[in-house]
């Protein structure tokens, strides 16, 4: 992904490969995250939330990092542009 940003910075893609993109990185971003927070901070891995019960901290952090990098490669300030 880096090389192909840095090596032809005006690539556009069709919309689909695009979104595809978007969805494949967004995916992994949640996968690091959840692996990371599962390594790393096994103290913080499972919260008690009052008027909900426990919380898997992992699955709530990838789940907002997969939105958060979701949204940005749907916006026009994704690193590779749509047609």
């Amino acid at each position: 992904m880096v090389i192909v940003y840095f090596a032809a910075p005006d690539v556009v893609l069709p919309t689909f490969f695009q979104r595809l993109v978007g969805i494949a990185n967004a995916s992994i971003a949640m996968l690091v995250v959840i692996f990371a927070v599962r390594e790393f901070g096994n103290r913080w891995n499972r919260i008690h939330v009052p008027g909900v019960g426990r919380v898997s901290t992992s699955k709530l952090l990838g789940a907002l990092v997969f939105l958060a990098v979701l949204a940005w490669w749907l916006s026009p300030w994704a690193p590779i542009q749509a047609a």
